[in-house]
């Protein structure tokens, strides 16, 4: 059993790499081989892990049923075994799934009931996570204000955690949102905040970041040429 646990956990680390990487699916293979040991041996943790990372996956490919429906499972299993920690974890992400799908009410009272059970249990990491994660709903609904501040602090606890991922994460979330405004000094901000995020992108390997960010960066230089 302690090998066949290593074996998963290396599939569990690999997959989250190649997720990192931009690669979902060979992460998606690594996550499903990793669940096939995890059904054999019962792994426990390990176990909800791969669910979670195959579901985050499933999500970044637009896979939406697919990531909502494995988030849905994962979250009764955390709920009927009392694990705070996963079900905030994945209440965020479940979160997330239904705010790419446009429901937003949804997205939002997960988003906050995972930051509310992250806060009580000292994840801070979570809170950072959601609250970036509450301030893309904001910014799909309009709400620039609102998005700015959540996200603001999100980027101020990854940034006191430190967290690169999610202070990356955090500052192309603000650029965007600068962008949306329309306003000249807005993209001047955003231009900025692109580039800050390249910089650590490039820094960290951080593949998604580094695309992100040149996307970004061209609307914001696109935006003020037309200015």
């Amino acid at each position: 059993k302690i090998v066949l646990k290593g074996l998963a956990n290396s599939l569990n680390i690999r997959g989250v790499l190649h997720r990192y990487g931009g690669d979902d699916h060979k992460a998606i293979e690594d996550t499903k081989r990793g669940l096939e040991i995890s059904d054999e041996v019962q792994l426990g943790q390990l176990g909800r892990h791969l669910k979670g990372n195959q579901a985050l996956a499933s999500l970044y490919l637009g896979w939406l049923s697919d990531a909502i429906d494995s988030f849905s499972g994962l979250l009764e299993e955390c709920r009927q075994l009392g694990y705070r920690r996963d079900e905030a974890l994945t209440l965020i992400n479940l979160g997330h799934a239904y705010q790419l799908l446009g429901d937003y009410d949804e997205a939002k009272s997960n988003i906050r009931r995972g930051v509310y059970l992250s806060r009580k249990t000292g994840l801070r990491r979570f809170v950072a996570d959601g609250q970036i994660t509450l301030g893309y709903v904001y910014l799909a609904e309009g709400q620039l204000e609102r998005a700015a501040q959540v996200i603001q602090e999100g980027l101020r606890i990854a940034d006191s955690i430190p967290s690169q991922y999610l202070s990356i994460h955090a500052t192309l979330a603000l650029a965007r949102v600068r962008l949306k405004s329309g306003r000249p000094e807005k993209a001047k901000t955003a231009l900025m905040q692109a580039n800050d995020a390249l910089e650590r992108s490039e820094e960290a390997d951080m593949w998604w970041g580094l695309s992100m960010g040149h996307s970004i960066k061209a609307r914001a230089l696109n935006a003020l040429a037309r200015k």
